[in-house]
């Protein structure tokens, strides 16, 4: 249960991190009480790949980091059993990294999570489970004829996936940030979806570089060469102000604002098709309370999100989207309230509209059902000796198709809790690490 499809580098991994490890590793312990739409189970939003039980369910999480000079590692173990769905274990991170100067190389397996924020990541969430991968990043290089610093990270992941039209087929990312200005960042984002079984041929390195330029990209009618890919296109700017910008304009203590616009596939002109859209603003009025707001939006008549008419089950991983949980045809609205009253405590009240079907319902190809719902959720954690305690509640009102899918419970509440102590949560709270990074 434990090792359970683990490819042989990540156990090889595994038991090196674990074997040089000298320190205790943090430990959480969670229960969970929840009831569901359609009585079996229900899956939680950016849950790396996780579906909870109906019912009473208890889980326990496990992991450390450890350095060994220019070597770095970590790994991190999920275990659940539940009234509805069979004990499992899950291996959520088994990664080693190495750096040299601004350079780093990272394999293994876990996320290559990819921001601005948890709710506005279209192309590379938690919400899958984790992925076997090698990555290259470049850190703080100092463009010669430009002003401010470049970082650029390029990654390949395999997708372990045999249940889809495409088994086994590859996922490329590049991405390049520029930070013109300490406050200001400007990114270009780039994931393709490659290769798999039954593609006919084997690529070339002519095939490669028309991939890389995304020449003949989605081309309509039925002949399909090696070269056609999914490909998804984005660019993110982040907007930080100054903290004495703010202070002596606005009397805010922080202040952030995004805004994320990518698409699918090709181009029309210099603007990519079937548009996916993410905004977020973070307010801190004062350094205990924050105000986060996202809206993320991908409705499109023509071409929909996470579908390709080559790999056909979409921009997935064993079933689950690889970027926003919701799908493609859809907008979701997430606003959280939270609150420090005094170190190493929080309070926090999340609220969430999620609304899909408005182009692609009943459509023969690749339906998307109609269905809307609500859902609202408070949270509380405090230190409590060497422990940290959270806890969390939530319910919601669905309508349509979302009566009868796998997400939202009716209704759940939570019991956490983590040693040493991990009051920083699994909700937004009041850092822009935290509200930004997406850190689980």
């Amino acid at each position: 249960m434990v090792l359970r499809n683990l490819s042989p580098p990540a156990v090889l991994l595994l038991a090196l991190i674990v074997r040089q490890a000298a320190a205790w590793p943090t430990v959480a312990v969670e229960v969970t009480q929840s009831s569901c739409r359609h009585g079996s189970y229900w899956v939680e939003d950016f849950d790396r790949g996780g579906r909870r039980s109906e019912g009473l369910e208890l889980g326990c999480e496990l992991g450390s980091d450890v350095r060994w000079g220019p070597l770095s590692g970590s790994w991190s173990w999920r275990g659940r059993a539940g009234e509805h769905l069979p004990a499992r274990g899950q291996l959520l991170e088994a990664l080693l990294q190495i750096r040299a100067g601004p350079v780093g190389v990272t394999v293994g397996r876990g996320h290559p999570y990819w921001g601005p924020a948890e709710d506005g990541a279209l192309l590379l969430s938690h919400h899958p489970p984790p992925l076997d991968h090698a990555s290259l990043r470049v850190d703080d290089l100092d463009p010669l004829l430009l002003p401010g610093c470049l970082s650029g990270e390029t990654l390949l992941a395999y997708l372990d996936d045999r249940d889809r039209v495409v088994p086994y087929p590859l996922l490329w990312g590049m991405r390049l940030r520029w930070q013109p200005l300490g406050w200001l960042d400007l990114e270009a984002r780039r994931t393709i979806m490659l290769g798999g079984v039954g593609r006919g041929e084997l690529l070339t390195a002519s095939d490669l570089w028309d991939i890389f330029l995304g020449r003949g990209e989605s081309k309509r009618g039925s002949d399909i060469d090696a070269s056609d890919t999914d490909q998804k296109f984005a660019g993110v700017l982040r907007f930080h102000p100054p903290r004495p910008w703010l202070n002596r304009i606005l009397h805010f203590h922080d202040l952030e604002i995004f805004v994320f616009y990518g698409g699918e596939d090709s181009f029309s002109g210099f603007a990519p098709m079937a548009p996916g859209k993410a905004r977020g603003l973070r307010i801190h009025p004062t350094p205990r309370l924050a105000f986060s707001l996202v809206y993320t939006s991908n409705p499109d008549d023509w071409n929909q999100w996470y579908f390709h008419k080559v790999y056909q089950t979409g921009y997935r991983y064993r079933g689950w989207v690889i970027g926003h949980p919701m799908g493609g045809d859809a907008r979701t609205w997430r606003g959280c309230l939270a609150y420090s009253p005094g170190a190493g405590q929080w309070m926090m009240v999340r609220v969430t509209r999620e609304r899909r079907g408005y182009y692609w319902h009943d459509r023969a190809t690749h339906a998307v059902p109609a269905g809307r719902h609500w859902w609202i959720e408070f949270g509380y954690g405090i230190p409590w000796g060497p422990v940290g305690l959270q806890v969390e509640v939530g319910a919601s009102a669905a309508r349509e198709g979302d009566r009868w899918l796998d997400r939202p419970a009716a209704g759940m509440a939570r019991l956490r809790l983590a040693w040493p102590q991990d009051t920083e949560s699994r909700a937004e709270v009041l850092t822009p690490r935290l509200v930004w990074d997406g850190r689980p």
